[in-house]
C-alpha cells in the first residue's frame, strides 16, 4: 500500500511533524484494518473466481465480501513507530497528545504569521486541507465507544490472499515514512 502524500494519513503525519505533536488516537478510528492494495487486488480476483455452492446458485444469492484486513493493529502502535522513526532519523521529537488537543493546535495555526507563503503552509500543514474530516472524527470521538467490526470470515475462507494478509505494522509504517521523505 502506497499512499499519495495528499491523502489523510501522510497529511496528518507531515502536519504532526511540523507541530511536534501527533494524536494518540484518531477520534475513535483507532483500529487499523487497512489492506495493502496488492492483497486487495489478489483477493478480488480470488473471490471472483471462487466456486459458489449449488445452494447459492439455486437461490441466486448476491455475493458480498468485506475487503478489510481481518488481522488488525492499533493506531497507538503506529504512533510509536512514527515517533521512533523521526527521532532516529533526524532527532525530531513528536509528542503524542489527545486528538482534540492536536486538532486545536491545527485550527489555531496562524497562517498570516511571519509572512508564511500559501505554498509553505500547504507543505508544512497539509492536514489543514482535511480539517473538516478531522473535525468530524473529533465530534464522534466523545460519543459511543461502539466499534464497527466487519465480518470477514466468508471472504477469508475463499481468498488465500486475505487469509494470509499480515496486519499493518511498524515496518510498513517506516516504509511509508521513508517513501514520503518529509
Amino acid at each position: 500500500m502506497n499512499y499519495k502524500t495528499t491523502e489523510w494519513l501522510p497529511s496528518l503525519i507531515a502536519t504532526s511533524k511540523t507541530l511536534g505533536k501527533i494524536p494518540r488516537s484518531l477520534g475513535g478510528n483507532d483500529t487499523i484494518d487497512w489492506l495493502p492494495v496488492d492483497v486487495a487486488a489478489n483477493s478480488i480476483v480470488e473471490l471472483a473466481l471462487s466456486r459458489v455452492s449449488d445452494l447459492e446458485l439455486e437461490t441466486n444469492a448476491l455475493h458480498c465480501f468485506n475487503l478489510v484486513n481481518s488481522r488488525t493493529s492499533k493506531w497507538s502502535e503506529m504512533v510509536t513507530a512514527i515517533q521512533e522513526y523521526y527521532s532516529s532519523k533526524n532527532g525530531i521529537q513528536i509528542q503524542d497528545v489527545e486528538f482534540n488537543e492536536w486538532l486545536d493546535n491545527l485550527m489555531n495555526i496562524d497562517i498570516g504569521e511571519h509572512g508564511i507563503s500559501a505554498e509553505e503552509i500547504s507543505r508544512s500543514y497539509p492536514a489543514l486541507r482535511l480539517l473538516g474530516l478531522f473535525q468530524d472524527w473529533n465530534s464522534k470521538a466523545g460519543g459511543s465507544k461502539f466499534t464497527l467490526k466487519f465480518a470477514t470470515e466468508s471472504a477469508v475462507g475463499r481468498s488465500k490472499a486475505l487469509a494470509e494478509a499480515r496486519p499493518v505494522d511498524a515496518h510498513m509504517m517506516r516504509r511509508w515514512l521513508s517513501s514520503w521523505d518529509f
